[in-house]
C-alpha cells in the first residue's frame, strides 16, 4: 500500500496466500486472474480461489 502524495511512500505490504485443498495442502502466493476493481475506498482482487476486498474496516 502506498500513501497518496507527490512522493512515493510505501506504508504497508500485503501478501495474499492461498491454502490449497487436500491432498495437495500447501501454501503458495495466490495469482490474480484479472485487473483490480476499485469502488469508493475499497479494492477488489480476484484470485485463483477467492475474491478479496481490501479497504478500511
Amino acid at each position: 500500500m502506498i500513501e497518496p502524495g507527490r512522493t512515493y511512500k510505501q506504508i504497508a505490504r500485503i501478501r495474499i496466500e492461498y491454502l490449497a485443498a487436500e491432498p495437495f495442502a500447501s501454501r503458495h502466493q495466490e495469482a490474480t486472474i484479472s485487473a483490480p476493481i476499485f469502488e469508493g475506498d475499497r479494492m477488489y482482487i480476484r484470485g485463483e480461489g477467492a475474491l478479496y476486498c481490501i479497504g478500511p474496516k
